[in-house]
C-alpha cells in the first residue's frame, strides 16, 4: 500500500538524521517501532477520535438510521484502524490531538492520555472573511448552514428531524457529498432544506456569509475545522462536544448534546426567540477567530515542539 511504501522510504533514508519524527493518520507504526530503536522521539497526531469509539458511538445510531451506509464495510474498516491505533499509541513518545474530546475518548477506551498534548487546529485566513458582525433582525427565517459530508457521523439525521420541526421558521443549507443510494430521510426532505452536495471550497465563503448560524452536530470528529471556518465568518455554532471545538457554550455559540434532534430545536430557537443572539455571539465569534487561524495553530504546535528533548 501507499502507507506501507511511505513508511519503508522514511527508514531506508535513515529519517534523514532527525533526533524526532512526526507522523499523521494511521501510517506510522512500522516507522515509529524503527525510530525508537534509533533513539528519536516519536509523535503521533491522533486526528480523530479512536476507531473503537467512534464504532461504539454509532452502534445506537446504526439501529436507528440503517440504510445510511453499509454497516458491515464500516465495521471492518473501523476494527482494521482500531489494531493499528494501538500499535502506533504503544510506540509513541507523545500524542497531538485536536481537542479534549479525542483525550477523552482515548481514555474510555483504555488509551494512553497520560502521553497526550492538545494543540487546536487553525485554518488560513483571507483577511476579509468576517470584518463585521453578523446581523439577525427577526422577521425572516433564521439561515442555518451546515458544511461537511452527510452521513451519521456528522449527524446529519438529526439536522433533517430538526428541519421537519422547525418548517416555517428556518432555512437550511447542507454542503458536502451525498451519499448513493439516498438514504429515506434524504428522499422525503422537508421543504425548508436544500442539500447543495459537494462544491469547490472557493464557493463556500458566500455560504457562509448568507448564514445566520453554522450547526454541526457530530457524533464524532477530531476538531472539525469546518467550525473554524465557521468562527472566521463571524457565525454562532451550534455543536455538539464531540466535534472538539474551543468555544465557551452561551457565547460564541450553543454546544449540544450529540444524537439529538430536540437539542438542535432548541438551540436554533434561542436565536430566533432572541434575534440579537446572533449578532452578539457574532462579535464573540469573530473576537476568538484570531486563536482559529493557521499562524495560531503553527506558534502552538511549534511550542510544543521546543519542549521536546533529544534522547
Amino acid at each position: 500500500s501507499l502507507g506501507t511504501a511511505l513508511e519503508k522510504s522514511i527508514i531506508k533514508d535513515n529519517f534523514n538524521r532527525a533526533q524526532a519524527i512526526f507522523m499523521i493518520g494511521s501510517t506510522s507504526a512500522l516507522v515509529f517501532q524503527e525510530a525508537k530503536k534509533r533513539g528519536l522521539k516519536t509523535i503521533k497526531e491522533q486526528i480523530i477520535a479512536p476507531s473503537q469509539y467512534t464504532l461504539a458511538l454509532l452502534q445506537e445510531v446504526w439501529e436507528k438510521y440503517s440504510d445510511w451506509e453499509n454497516l458491515d464495510e464500516e465495521r471492518k474498516v473501523l476494527t482494521f484502524w482500531t489494531d493499528q491505533q494501538w500499535k502506533e499509541w504503544d510506540s509513541a513518545d507523545y500524542i497531538v490531538c485536536g481537542s479534549s474530546f479525542v483525550v477523552d475518548a482515548m481514555r474510555k477506551v483504555g488509551g494512553p492520555a497520560d502521553k497526550t498534548v492538545v494543540i487546536p487546529y487553525g485554518v488560513p485566513f483571507s483577511g476579509n472573511q468576517g470584518q463585521s458582525p453578523h446581523n439577525y433582525p427577526g422577521g425572516r427565517k433564521l439561515r442555518v448552514l451546515t458544511v461537511g459530508t452527510l452521513g451519521l457521523r456528522k449527524g446529519t439525521p438529526y439536522i433533517i428531524e430538526s428541519a421537519r420541526q422547525l418548517q416555517g421558521e428556518c432555512e437550511f443549507v447542507l454542503i458536502g457529498s451525498i451519499p448513493q443510494p439516498l438514504p429515506r430521510l434524504l428522499r422525503d426532505l422537508p421543504g425548508n432544506v436544500k442539500l447543495v452536495g459537494h462544491i469547490p471550497r472557493s464557493y463556500i465563503g458566500s455560504y457562509y456569509q448568507w448564514a445566520d448560524v453554522f450547526l454541526l452536530p457530530s457524533l464524532s470528529e477530531g476538531s472539525a475545522t469546518v467550525c473554524y471556518e465557521a468562527l472566521s465568518y463571524g457565525l454562532p455554532l451550534v455543536v455538539t462536544p464531540n466535534t472538539g471545538q474551543f468555544i465557551t457554550d452561551g457565547e460564541e455559540g450553543f454546544i449540544i448534546q450529540p444524537k439529538s434532534a430536540e437539542e438542535i430545536t432548541i438551540a436554533l430557537s434561542k436565536f430566533l426567540n432572541q434575534p440579537q443572539l446572533v449578532n452578539e455571539m457574532s462579535a464573540k465569534a469573530l473576537k476568538l477567530s484570531p486563536q482559529a487561524t493557521l499562524e495560531a495553530y503553527e506558534q502552538r504546535l511549534m511550542n510544543f515542539i521546543h519542549t521536546i528533548k533529544p534522547n
